[in-house]
């Protein structure tokens, strides 16, 4: 049995990959098999051998641990879906790649201050199709104040529609966010609400009318514009600057972010330099010196 018809079946039966996203990590990871293969890959052709030779390619291709690891996921969900269906009996082992974790960093209140600066400055419009265009400085301010005040994913905030604010709320719909069991619903001050109505004409469904791709291709060149470096920083920074802020000020940053475990949002989202009113170590007295 060919991989890809695994996959395809696979697909069928499991309703919880939705995402294009996903599906499109999914085409690589086959993709990539059959390259390392030389030939379409089929089931006969799992082991725990070809997801080291597996690992190993994307390791020489300078791939990050996270990204490796995902595809080898991919690759042992297949696996153990076949195992399940009866196609296959041994089942797989192998282990993931270490995965080095560094600290967590948020904007700071300097660079917020040169994001919002770089909003005012922005001239011209993004066209949408054969209607008036958008406003950019109007549109990055927007999503830039979206995401301080909300947290929430960007691709959620992309797909934002007019009939999701009902007064001071945003209510986000389970199945624009992540895993699609929980919706949200975020209040927003009275000057974001002010700002958005720069994106009311012309009229349309969306507040953000820009596909994902030319999205990210845009924010990163009006990072590099406001001084930043748009390669390395994607808007998940903003989601892990509310967060911070939030713990910082006393709230609840597992339940602003929707995590069910606090282990991830600490781990992964919280600034120990905005979370911390100081360093940790600012208490210890000087080398040498008597202490209290």
């Amino acid at each position: 049995m060919k991989l890809t018809h695994c996959y395809e079946e696979y697909l069928d039966v499991n309703l919880n990959i939705q995402s294009e996203s996903t599906k499109k990590h999914y085409e690589i990871m086959l993709r990539n098999l059959g390259k390392l293969l030389g030939k379409e890959p089929e089931l006969a052709d799992l082991s725990d051998l070809l997801q080291s030779r597996y690992a190993r390619s994307m390791l020489n291709e300078g791939k990050s641990a996270y990204t490796i690891n995902q595809r080898l996921e991919y690759m042992r969900a297949l696996w153990r879906h076949a195992c399940r269906r009866g196609y296959l009996q041994v089942w797989p082992t192998s282990t993931s790649v270490p995965e080095p974790r560094g600290v967590p960093c948020a904007w700071t209140q300097q660079e917020l201050t040169q994001l919002w600066s770089a909003c005012d400055q922005q001239q011209g419009e993004f066209r949408c199709g054969n209607a008036k265009g958008v406003s950019r400085s109007a549109f990055w301010l927007c999503f830039h104040l979206i995401a301080y005040w909300t947290g929430e994913r960007t691709n959620a905030i992309l797909q934002a529609e007019w009939s999701w604010l009902n007064g001071s709320y945003l209510s986000v719909p389970a199945r624009y966010r992540k895993g699609r069991r929980q919706a949200r619903e975020y209040w927003l001050p009275e000057g974001t609400l002010r700002e958005l109505e720069a994106l009311r004409e012309p009229s349309r469904k969306r507040l953000f009318p820009m596909s994902q791709a030319a999205f990210y291709k845009a924010l990163h060149r009006f990072q590099e514009r406001a001084g930043l470096d748009g390669h390395r920083i994607g808007p998940q920074k903003m989601r892990r600057t509310h967060a911070s802020l939030v713990a910082r000020y006393g709230g609840d940053p597992v339940k602003a972010l929707g995590h069910s475990k606090s282990q991830v949002t600490e781990e992964f989202y919280l600034d120990p330099k905005i979370v911390a009113e100081q360093p940790y170590n600012r208490i210890l007295p000087e080398p040498g010196q008597p202490s209290d």
